[in-house]
């Protein structure tokens, strides 16, 4: 009896020490340098946001500065130019419940345009897409991706 008693003690303190081990193993890994405080947000400006409208000519990956994770860029071609638009992280963008294709016509990108590796960008706040609205940014333009905000 009291044999059972020890081994079902040890048991249960065998496997407090393991749970607790798991959650304290858990690692975040953070934005990829894509969120407040980075310095890929602080280009951001939300003020002087334009809107285009376009044909969509490719979706690729980039990675916008040295350092961050990978990201989503789509390429549209308008009535004045071809313009690259970064959506966001690869990680955020990739799990959204959108199917943007090569050749849709009139997606229209909200944003703010900024010089990036000598070449024009839009860093998206807003796509629209047929019905659809992804926003990836909220008015005061912190990224939807980033769960921490500043706090009020």
């Amino acid at each position: 009896m009291k044999i059972n008693r020890l081994l079902t003690a040890a048991a249960a303190c065998l496997l407090i020490t393991s749970a607790l081990y798991a959650q304290m193993s858990i690692k975040f890994r953070g934005s990829g340098e894509w969120c407040i405080g980075d310095k890929y947000q602080q280009i951001f400006v939300n003020s002087g946001q334009e809107s285009v409208v376009g044909q969509v000519i490719s979706i690729d990956t980039l990675t916008p500065m040295r350092g961050m994770s990978t990201g989503i860029a789509v390429k549209l071609k308008t009535d004045r130019e071809d313009v690259e638009v970064q959506l966001g992280p690869s990680w955020y963008i990739l799990f959204q419940d959108m199917a943007l294709q090569v050749n849709d016509k009139n997606i229209e990108v909200r944003g703010y345009r900024t010089m990036m590796n000598g070449k024009p960008v839009i860093m998206a706040s807003k796509l629209v897409r047929r019905d659809k609205v992804l926003l990836l940014r909220d008015d005061d333009g912190v990224p939807y991706w980033c769960g921490w905000r500043p706090k009020m």
